[in-house]
Parts: C-alpha cells; structure tokens; sequence
C-alpha cells in the first residue's frame, strides 16, 4: 500500500465511490456480499485500504464494512474473515508474533491490526474509522455470546486501557465511539444479568 501510485489511488477511489453507490440499498448490498470475498478484496492483503493514512481510501472502506458487518449474519462472517487476513498478511510488519510467551488468541486475530493501527497519536482522521468498525463488527453479531467473547478478545488486546487515553472534551467522533462501546457493553451486561460498573471502565467479565 505505500507504493501505491497516484493513479492507482484516484482509480481506487472511485471504485470505492461505486460500492458506496451500491450498497445503499438491500439489492446492492447483497450482491457485494454474493461472491463471499469482496470484502477481502480491499480490506485484506498487502494493500489493504484499513493501513491507508488518508480519509479518501479509509473511510469509505469502513463505511463498507460498517455496512455489511451489521446488515446479516453473513456480512459480519466476511467481514471478520477479511481483519482475519489482514493479521495474517501484516503480522509481522507490526512486530507481532503469534507464537511468542503470550500467543494472541484465534478470537483477537481479526482485531489486532485495527487495534495497532490506534497507537499512534489522537487523530479523528485514523481513529474515528477503526473505533466505528470495530464497533460495527461487534455489535453487528447477533449472538450475544459471541459479542462477549469479541470484546474480551478486545481486552487482551489492552483496547480498553488504549482508548481511555483517547476520550476528551471535544465530543469528536472518537469519543462518540468510544461512549458506543462502553454502551453496548453496559448493554449486553444488563441483559445477562451481570450488574453494573464499578468505576469508569467497562465490565467485560
């Protein structure tokens, strides 16, 4: 991705502009998700749209992907699919090593370039998108359970103790994502039973 070329980049902006066209109704919404690998065409891979820096090529792949993680049981399956690969093709560009004294969990796998990608300084233009993904990917399963087992996953990842640091008073759009995650999770938390918070992070256990 970081040999992309100017060309490359304006001819794929405009493919994404195409799939942003399409996906705004059910019709075109399925037939992205028909072949059952267009997600990992753009978000997977060596150049994967989710590493670009800039909001031309990221965003409206996240806004994809938001899309087709929340839309069927289907859409999320692919979308899960495609970070899955996205760990396995960069894994080891971020240093991450899979065997190592604490191996990073099958069920971690597919966030943890996202969650690597949020070590940098606050940017609403980096951060905004991935906090909305993995919020979409999340709360997008329909099984309770397994949007458990996701942010646990998500917590072995130090997510939590990352995205403290991140909340501010500018009421962005990071700090709206964030406060949708601590919701879901007081949420999903409430509806099995789990009582309430004891201070400012949320319950995961």
């Amino acid at each position: 991705f970081e040999l992309r070329s100017d060309a490359d980049s304006l001819r794929i902006e405009a493919a994404m502009r195409c799939l942003q066209a399409l996906i705004k109704d059910k019709v075109g919404l399925e037939a992205v998700l028909a072949p059952g690998d267009a997600c990992q065409a753009f978000a997977s891979g060596g150049g994967s749209l989710l590493l670009s820096d800039g909001d031309k090529l990221l965003v409206p792949c996240v806004q994809v992907l938001c899309a087709c993680a929340v839309y069927s049981a289907e859409g999320n399956r692919q979308v899960l699919a495609a970070l899955e690969e996205l760990y396995y093709s960069h894994a080891s560009s971020f240093d991450l090593d899979a065997s190592g004294d604490t191996p990073i969990s099958d069920a971690a796998k597919p966030f943890t370039i996202l969650v690597e990608r949020l070590k940098v300084p606050r940017n609403a233009r980096v951060h905004a998108p991935l906090l909305t993904l993995l919020n979409a990917v999340v709360s997008g399963c329909d099984d309770i359970g397994q949007r458990v087992t996701m942010r646990m996953a998500l917590a072995d990842l130090s997510f939590i103790e990352l995205t403290r640091p991140l909340m501010s008073d500018l009421g962005d759009d990071i700090d709206l994502q964030i406060a949708v995650f601590d919701q879901e999770v007081q949420a999903d938390t409430s509806e099995l039973g789990g009582g309430s918070s004891t201070g400012d992070d949320p319950v995961l256990d």
